[in-house]
């Protein structure tokens, strides 16, 4: 996303390095205006993708900076304790749109490697195994601790 940017602690092998504290990672937004560093810094969280089991308060975060009062600079120190009082809370949709949304993803985002390898077997001459299918797919996913597998057929 152009105008923002991020620095997090992350080991390569994907854990946390030995010397962070509990603020691990970091997003930076700016604009021309307050309004477009906030539609900046929305939509870069709403594309952030954190894998494994990492709690964080993103969704939080993008409700926070969506907020009228905050868009309209209207806040104060007591704000956002006043929104915790209040237990103000991010609206996330259903659980079943992240299992469909995911599995569509998972699907779309392999579909280039599979037609691919379909592809490979036409071209020599052979037809492609069983398992490499362009119209079913099974995908796995992992949403706030539960597992969920899901078959989809395109038809």
């Amino acid at each position: 996303k152009p105008n923002v940017w991020a620095y997090f602690s992350v080991k390569s092998g994907g854990g946390i390095h030995e010397f962070a504290d509990s603020q691990f990672g970091h997003v930076f937004a700016y604009g021309v205006s307050r309004a477009a560093a906030i539609t900046n810094m929305s939509l870069a969280l709403k594309e952030i993708q954190i894998r494994g089991e990492i709690h964080s308060n993103v969704d939080y975060t993008v409700d926070l900076l969506n907020a009228s009062d905050f868009k309209e600079n209207r806040i104060h120190t007591g704000w956002l304790d006043n929104r915790i009082a209040m237990r103000v809370q991010a609206e996330r949709p259903p659980w079943y749109i992240s299992v469909v949304g995911g599995a569509l993803y998972k699907t779309i985002t392999s579909n280039t490697d599979t037609v691919s390898e379909y592809v490979s077997y036409l071209v020599k001459g052979q037809i492609p195994p069983k398992h490499i299918s362009l119209v079913h797919s099974t995908v796995s996913l992992n949403i706030e601790e539960s597992k969920y597998t899901v078959s989809l057929t395109f038809l």
